[in-house]
C-alpha cells in the first residue's frame, strides 16, 4: 500500500520495458480494488502508451472479475498453482485466498465446456489502442524513407484538397494512410485540429502530397470544423475524409475523371458502411433524387468529390446542427445542380457511434425538426410540388398524420373563402354607399385572388371590412378611411404577388395577434428608417426575389422579411434576435422595431 502514482514509477517501469523488450506485459485489471494492484494498473498502462513499439496488454484477475475477451484452461495447471498458494501461509490466515481464487477460476470455465474445469480470464489489447492518432502517424512514417515525387504535374491534373477533421484519434493515422495511397497525382491534405490543442505532430507530407494542420486555438464542434477547413482550401476540387472511415486509393482519381468533364456541382460513388466488428450493415449505392436527399440522407460525406468555385462560395456547413450538419450541406449543394453517382464502391463508412448521437432520440429529433423548419421555406414552389410528389410514393407512418393535418388545413381554408365572399358583400355595399372611387369589378376580381390565401388574408380583410363600415356611421372620417382601403389593396396586391409570400403561403399559419401587429409595424417605417439600421440597397442586393416583387423593400422587411430570418442590413441579424428573444417571437412584432422600439433600451443583443 506503499506504491504512488507518479512520474518516477511511470519512467521506471517504461525503462524495464525497453530494457526486457517485451511482446507481452501483464498487469492487474482496472476492477482490482487494492491501492498497489490500481498504481501498477496505472503507471504499466502509461508507461507502455509511451513505449514505441506497439505490444500486448493483459490484464488479469488477482481479488475482482473484469469484463473479460481471453479465456485460458488452466486445469492442468491447478495443483501448481494450489502449491504455490501454500507459499503464502501468513496471509492465508488472515483469509482463505486459495478457497475465494479457486472458485473464481471453477466459474471461469462457465461457457467453456465440462472437460475445463479451472481458467483465468483475461482482457487483452494492444497498446496501440492507447495512442493518439498523430503519435500513430509519426510510428508509420518514422525511419521509413518514402519516396517523394519530382516531376511537375500537368495542367490536367488540377489541385484537389481533402480536408480530414480531427480529434486526435488513433484511426487518424489509417485515414492519412489511405491518403498518401490516394492514384490522384496532385492532392494537397488538411487537417483541421478540432481537438483545438494546437499540438498535432504530423509532419508536413502525406507521402507525395503536402500536409498542413489549421487550427483555431479551440475546441470545433463538426461544423464549424468543416467550415474551417473549406476557408483553408486551395485546389479546383475538394471533399472531404472524417478520421475514422477510409477510402479506396481510386476513390479521387475516378471521380475526378467523372467530373472534369461535366457540369454537376459535385459527384459521389458508393460507400459501405461496416459496425465496429467490421461487420457488413449495407451499401450506400442509390441514384441521386434531390427530393429523396430532402427527406433522408443517403449519400456519407466522403463520398463526395465537389467542384469549389459554385460550392465554396454559396454553401457553408450550419454550426446550429450538432448533428445532420453534413446532411444540410449536401441538400444545400443538391440546390446548385444534381450530383452524378459513379456505381463503383470506393470507400468504407465505419458507423462507430462514437458520439452516441444515435441513441438519444431526443436529441436527433430536435436537429432533424430543425433541419426541416429551416429548408421548408427556402424551397421554390416547383421544388416542394415535387418533394411532396416524392412523400406520395413512399410508404411512411406519419402519411395518415399528414392527411389529417392537410384536411384540417382544407377546412380552415374553406371557411376562410366563405368569410371572405362575405366581406366581399359588405366592402361592396360600404364602397357603394360613401361613393368611392374603387370600381366593384376591381373589387370582385381582387377578392377572387385571394381565395387560396391564408386565413390571416381573410382576418386582414375583415378589418378593412370593418373599417369600411365605420366610415358610413362617422361622415368626418370617410376621406380617410377610403384612402386606409385603397393603401391596404394595393399592400394586398404586392404581398400576394410577392415571390417569399407564393413561396412560404402552403406553409404559415399565423396567429390573429401576429398579423396585427405585422400591419402596426408600417406606421413605423419613419422610426425604422431613422434608426440607420435598414439599409435598402444591401436589402435589394441580398434578396433579388423582393426586387422582382417590386414591393417597397422597408414594407417587404417589416411585413415579411424579419419574420422569415431576413437581415434589414449588415448590422442586425434577425434569426439571432428572434431565436434569442422567445418573447419578441411569440408577440408577432417586427424583430429590428421591436428592437427599436423596447429592445435597445433593455440592452438586448442584434449580432
Amino acid at each position: 500500500r506503499e506504491l504512488k502514482y507518479d512520474e518516477k514509477l511511470i519512467i521506471q517501469l517504461l525503462g524495464i520495458i525497453r530494457q526486457y523488450q517485451p511482446q507481452n506485459i501483464y498487469l492487474p485489471a482496472s476492477s482490482e480494488i487494492h491501492p498497489d494492484h490500481r498504481v501498477i494498473y496505472k503507471a504499466g498502462t502509461e508507461a507502455a502508451r509511451r513505449y514505441a513499439p506497439n505490444i500486448n496488454l493483459i490484464y488479469c484477475e488477482v481479488g475482482q472479475m473484469q469484463s473479460a475477451n481471453l479465456l485460458l484452461d488452466i486445469t492442468e495447471l491447478h495443483e501448481q498453482l494450489n502449491q504455490a498458494m501454500d507459499c503464502f501461509k501468513s496471509q492465508l490466515e488472515v483469509q482463505d485466498y486459495k478457497y475465494h481464487i479457486n472458485a473464481l477460476h471453477a466459474y471461469r470455465t462457465y461457457t467453456l465446456g465440462k472437460d475445463v474445469k479451472y481458467a483465468e480470464a483475461y482482457n487483452l489489447i494492444n497498446s496501440e489502442k492507447l495512442k493518439t492518432g498523430s503519435e500513430l502517424w509519426k510510428q508509420k512514417t518514422v525511419n521509413i524513407n518514402l519516396p517523394i515525387k519530382s516531376e511537375p504535374v500537368g495542367p490536367e491534373y488540377p489541385l484537389i484538397s481533402v480536408i480530414v477533421r480531427t480529434m486526435d484519434r488513433p484511426e487518424l493515422a489509417e485515414a492519412l494512410d489511405c491518403l498518401s495511397k490516394q492514384t490522384y497525382p496532385n492532392l494537397e491534405v488538411i487537417v483541421v485540429d478540432a481537438l483545438g490543442t494546437n499540438e498535432l505532430d504530423i509532419g508536413k507530407r502525406c507521402r507525395n502530397f503536402p500536409l498542413r494542420v489549421v487550427t483555431k486555438n479551440k475546441q470545433l464542434q463538426r461544423a464549424a470544423a468543416a467550415n474551417t477547413g473549406l476557408q483553408a482550401v486551395k485546389g479546383e476540387y475538394f471533399c472531404f475524409l472524417d478520421e475514422d472511415d477510409l477510402l479506396f486509393p481510386e476513390h479521387i482519381d475516378k471521380l475526378f475523371g467523372l467530373l472534369k468533364n461535366k457540369k454537376p456541382p459535385a459527384a459521389y460513388s458508393n460507400i459501405k458502411r461496416v459496425n465496429i466488428k467490421n461487420e457488413l450493415i449495407n451499401i450506400f449505392n442509390a441514384d441521386f433524387n434531390f427530393q429523396e436527399l430532402l427527406w433522408a440522407n443517403f449519400i456519407p460525406i466522403h463520398a463526395m468529390l465537389y467542384r469549389t468555385e459554385p460550392v465554396k462560395f454559396n454553401c457553408l456547413f450550419d454550426d446550429r446542427l450538432e448533428i445532420y450538419e453534413d446532411w444540410d450541406f449536401l441538400i444545400q449543394v443538391g440546390q446548385l445542380g444534381d450530383f452524378t453517382h459513379l456505381d463503383e464502391l470506393t470507400g468504407v463508412y465505419r458507423d462507430t457511434n462514437a458520439s452516441g448521437a444515435q441513441d438519444d432520440e431526443e436529441k436527433t429529433n430536435k436537429y432533424k425538426t430543425l433541419l426541416y423548419e429551416k429548408w421548408k421555406d427556402k424551397l421554390t414552389t416547383e421544388q416542394y410540388v415535387r418533394f411532396l410528389d416524392h412523400l406520395a410514393t413512399l410508404n411512411l407512418p406519419e402519411k395518415n398524420h399528414y392527411k389529417k393535418k392537410y384536411n384540417e388545413a382544407l377546412h380552415k381554408l374553406e371557411e376562410a373563402q366563405d368569410t371572405i365572399e362575405t366581406l366581399q358583400k359588405d366592402n361592396q355595399k360600404a364602397r357603394v354607399e360613401h361613393k368611392t372611387s374603387i370600381e366593384e369589378k376591381e373589387i370582385a376580381s381582387r377578392i377572387r385572388k385571394t381565395l387560396n390565401r391564408d386565413i390571416e388574408i381573410a382576418v386582414y380583410k375583415a378589418e378593412n371590412s370593418i373599417l369600411s363600415k365605420s366610415l358610413a356611421e362617422k361622415d368626418n372620417l370617410i376621406a380617410p378611411k377610403n384612402n386606409q382601403i385603397n393603401n391596404s389593396n394595393d399592400e394586398i396586391a404586392q404581398m400576394t404577388g410577392s415571390l417569399s409570400w407564393r413561396i412560404t403561403r402552403p406553409l404559415r399559419l399565423l396567429s390573429i395577434n401576429k398579423i396585427k401587429s405585422r400591419l402596426r409595424s408600417i406606421s413605423n417605417k419613419r422610426k425604422v428608417k431613422q434608426s440607420g439600421l435598414f439599409d435598402k440597397a444591401w436589402y435589394l442586393e441580398n434578396y433579388p426575389d423582393v426586387k422582382q416583387s417590386g414591393m417597397d423593400p422597408l414594407k417587404h422587411y417589416l411585413l415579411f422579411g424579419g419574420f422569415e430570418g431576413r437581415n434589414p442590413g449588415p448590422s442586425f441579424d434577425s434569426q439571432f434576435y428572434l431565436e434569442s428573444n422567445q418573447d419578441v417571437k411569440d408577440s408577432g412584432l417586427n424583430p429590428l422595431l421591436h428592437y427599436i422600439l423596447y429592445g435597445k433600451n433593455e440592452g438586448r443583443q442584434i449580432i
